[in-house]
């Protein structure tokens, strides 16, 4: 998939054993698309058994996505 410069670096920076990342980005920029799901989907394809815990500022969002 195509990426932005900022998004390759984020999900690198998350691919460091015992990392803590922080993403300040605007509304619409591809958080959740291009970070958030890859990022979770390739914990647990890489960690077997992990439980990947996601959360968002609204119910409907948890409910839907």
């Amino acid at each position: 998939m195509p990426l932005y410069g900022w998004q390759k670096k984020v999900l690198c920076d998350l691919s460091v054993p015992g990392a803590r990342v922080a993403l300040k980005a605007a509304n619409g920029s591809g958080k959740t698309a291009f970070i958030a799901a890859p990022a979770a989907l390739w914990y647990a394809l890489i960690y077997p058994g992990s439980i990947v815990i996601t959360t968002s500022g609204v119910y409907r969002q948890v409910k839907e996505q």
